[in-house]
């Protein structure tokens, strides 16, 4: 689920109290520098980048419906020697119904409209997303952190080793977890000794056998190009297709295998069509076969806009 798409598409509840801006930018005085449209059309504008001041003091994105409202604007700028952030959700009518000063915070009130309810599970995987969720409170969902490494630094004892960097700051605010996840049982035991909570620890080992296919195992064609995940917005599967299109423009004939599906799929057999390279791209859907997708091909794209760890690379080793 994309967050800005989701926000787009559906109303946030707006905050019982709407808490005045404490700070606004000097300059208010925008003027649109750049924009961006959706990906399936021309005519709507997703977003645009603006800027006030003499000297650029202040920047500012403002977020389109596809009808053409404001659903949210992101204002940076300086106040009292301090870079401050203003965000304001908008409704339909252009009225501000929530207002946040950073992002992490929009975001949490965001996820615990969209899933903190008792019939969910939130697992996070991201060291990047952990680092403003550690501060979100829920009430009825569980909150855990799954680690994909060691959490220890390289070559330091299990038991007296300093903490890796980037998993430090969930370990020390554990008690803000519900739980945490690793993949071995060794790893888990390891943390379970050092720092307790056992009943508060999991294992969940990855499930793809790295590199594994079946037999009759399929011959790797050096041709064939492969894009895998769902059809979002930020996995930019845009990005692969255009990478076809250079290709073919320099006498080579690939092919694209995408293998995923999501609400993107008809923008970019449109853009596939458009490139002219409709022909080398073959749209496969969800596939449960994706070990045999990855042995039959040379390339792997991984063109997303943003990623935490990105376990398609692991499935496609």
């Amino acid at each position: 689920m994309n967050f800005y798409e989701h926000l787009a598409e559906h109303p946030l509840k707006p905050q019982a109290k709407l808490a005045a801006a404490k700070f606004a930018p000097e300059h208010t005085d925008f003027r649109v520098e750049s924009s961006i449209s959706y990906l399936d059309s021309d005519d709507a504008v997703f977003n645009e980048s603006s800027w006030a001041g003499p000297e650029r003091s202040a920047g500012r994105k403002t977020y389109f419906r596809r009808d053409g409202s404001a659903f949210l604007t992101d204002t940076k700028f300086r106040s009292q020697d301090v870079e401050r952030r203003l965000l304001e959700v908008l409704d339909a009518a252009g009225r501000v119904t929530a207002r946040f000063t950073s992002a992490g915070a929009l975001y949490r009130y965001w996820l615990t409209q969209v899933v903190d309810h008792d019939k969910a599970l939130v697992v996070v995987d991201s060291k990047f997303s952990a680092k403003f969720l550690n501060a979100w409170k829920t009430v009825h969902v569980p909150k855990l952190f799954a680690f994909h490494s060691t959490h220890i630094k390289a070559g330091q004892d299990l038991l007296t080793g300093q903490l890796a960097e980037g998993h430090a700051p969930m370990i020390e605010q554990r008690t803000k977890w519900d739980g945490f996840v690793f993949l071995t049982e060794a790893q888990r035991g390891a943390y379970v000794e050092r720092f307790g909570d056992e009943e508060r620890t999991f294992v969940v080992p990855n499930p793809v056998r790295s590199g594994h296919v079946d037999p009759p195992r399929p011959q790797r064609n050096p041709a064939h190009l492969i894009a895998a995940g769902s059809l979002t917005v930020n996995k930019n599967v845009a990005a692969s297709i255009r990478v076809v299109a250079k290709l073919k423009q320099r006498g080579l004939d690939p092919t694209l295998n995408v293998v995923g599906h999501g609400a993107q799929l008809g923008a970019l057999e449109q853009l596939a069509g458009e490139l002219e390279v409709r022909d080398n791209v073959i749209f496969h859907g969800y596939s449960d076969q994706l070990p045999r997708h990855f042995a039959s091909a040379a390339i792997h794209l991984l063109t997303s806009t943003n990623e935490g760890q990105a376990l398609v690379l692991i499935e496609s080793q």
